[in-house]
C-alpha cells in the first residue's frame, strides 16, 4: 500500500527498492535500494520517517526492520535497522513479511513511540522506534553496511507471522500461524 509523507507517496517493491514519487513534479525522484523482496507497506511514523520490513530474499544478511528519514538523500536516509533471526517456514527464508504497526497517535508527546512487528522467526517484536542503543552497531540485510539499532523494549514467541500487529490504546494485537 502506498503512504503519503507530505509531497511524496513511498511505495515499498518486491524487487527490492522503496520509491519516493513526488507529487508536485510527478516524478520518482527517491529511491533506497535494499535488494530484498518487500512486502509491507512503508509506515510513516509521527518524526517524519517511514518503517520498512525486510524479507530474507536475495541478501545475504538478515531481515527484519529498517528506520529510513526520506527527507535525506538514500545514501544518507537510514535511521536504524532491526535484524530478526532467519528461520526457513512455509516459502519464506526469514525476515518481516507484514508491515510495521505503530502507537503514534494514542500517546503523548512525551510517550515512548513504539513499534511492533512480526517475524517468521517466531517472535513478536516491540522496539522504541526514536531511541538508540549507544554505541551499538549490527550488519543491515546486503550483510556488509553497518546500522544502529533501536531499544528492544519487548519480545515474546508468538510462532512464525505474516500478519501486521496493531496497536489499540494500550492493547497490542498480534496474529501468527
Amino acid at each position: 500500500s502506498p503512504s503519503l509523507l507530505n509531497d511524496h507517496i513511498y511505495i515499498t517493491s518486491g524487487s527490492g527498492h522503496v520509491w519516493g514519487y513526488n507529487m508536485k513534479t510527478k516524478e520518482l525522484d527517491w529511491d533506497y535500494y535494499i535488494g530484498s523482496d518487500l512486502d509491507g507497506s512503508a509506515i510513516v511514523t509521527c518524526d517524519s520517517c517511514i518503517l520498512v520490513s525486510v524479507e530474507k530474499q536475495y541478501i545475504k544478511g538478515k531481515g527484519g526492520v529498517l528506520k529510513l528519514n526520506p527527507l535525506n538523500k538514500p545514501e544518507d536516509a537510514a535511521v536504524w535497522f532491526f535484524p530478526v533471526e532467519n528461520n526457513a517456514f512455509v516459502s519464506w527464508e526469514g525476515g518481516v513479511i507484514g508491515s510495521v504497526g505503530i502507537n503514534d497517535r494514542y500517546v503523548g508527546k512525551e510517550s515512548v513511540r513504539l513499534a511492533a512487528f512480526s517475524g517468521i522467526d517466531g517472535y513478536l517484536y516491540v522496539v522504541d522506534h526514536e531511541s538508540l542503543i549507544k554505541d551499538s552497531l549490527i550488519l543491515g540485510p546486503d550483510s556488509l553496511t553497518t546500522f544502529s539499532t533501536p531499544t528492544l523494549v519487548y519480545k515474546h514467541q508468538i510462532g512464525p507471522s505474516i500478519s501486521t500487529p496493531i496497536f489499540t490504546k494500550n492493547r497490542l494485537i498480534a496474529a501468527s500461524y
